[in-house]
């Protein structure tokens, strides 16, 4: 059966204006990346420290694009000395090509003996930054400056090219969470900000990937 250019122009316009208010209901809230935070042991446990924690009241506030800053344009692969001290913090894509870093920026580790045993300490910048590094460009980029008020605290991949941000902003005592969808493709990084002020945490954060650190005490970070 044939169609007039009319019918098929209608057509395709009423599957666009039913298409677009889902479109529209998945990228205003987080309800449903609910499956990943009920099984990612990362995002699970960071959800748990959040008094009231609800994926559905995590709205979209706004979109960011990459800072796109370069900061090394010949990435070894591997980097033995890299991975070697931070290697056990990052996010890496599920193909290994890509990895997610807001710690290298930020910490410097140091290495101490005391009576024949290795102690790890660390000492921390103000800021923190979250850098991009990709093994096949041979580059790593600074994509997103947090400052000292906002800090990023788990960083998991949902595919090669899009990525979940969990983080929380500090006032006074209290940590107000908020969260980013990243998108490496496009560029681009989507906020989402609870509805409610009280679903919040009154304690720093401290991700499990920390206790893959042998000889460092976490409880003093």
């Amino acid at each position: 059966m044939n169609h007039s250019p009319k019918t098929m122009y209608t057509r395709w316009l009423l599957l666009l204006l039913f298409c677009l208010p889902a479109a529209a209901r998945a990228q205003n809230n987080m309800g449903s990346y609910r499956p990943l935070f009920q099984t990612n042991p990362y995002l699970k446990q960071w959800a748990a420290t959040i008094a009231g924690f609800r994926l559905s009241a995590f709205k979209y506030s706004g979109t960011v694009d990459f800072e796109n800053m370069l900061i090394n344009d010949s990435l070894p692969q591997p980097d033995n000395s890299f991975n070697q001290t931070f290697g056990k913090l990052l996010s890496y894509s599920p193909n290994k090509k890509k990895y997610l870093d807001f710690y290298s920026g930020q910490l410097v580790f140091d290495t101490l003996l005391s009576n024949g045993k290795k102690i790890i300490t660390v000492s921390a910048d103000i800021d923190q930054y979250l850098f991009l590094g990709d093994y096949t460009a041979r580059k790593v980029s600074r994509i997103l400056f947090m400052g000292a008020t906002n800090a990023l605290e788990e960083a998991i991949w949902i595919s090669d090219h899009d990525f979940i941000l969990t983080g929380t902003t500090r006032n006074d005592h209290d940590f107000s969470p908020f969260m980013y969808i990243g998108d490496v493709e496009k560029r681009q990084l989507r906020r989402y900000l609870p509805d409610n002020k009280n679903i919040k945490r009154d304690t720093l954060y401290r991700s499990p990937r920390w206790k893959n650190i042998r000889g460092l005490n976490v409880r003093d970070l």
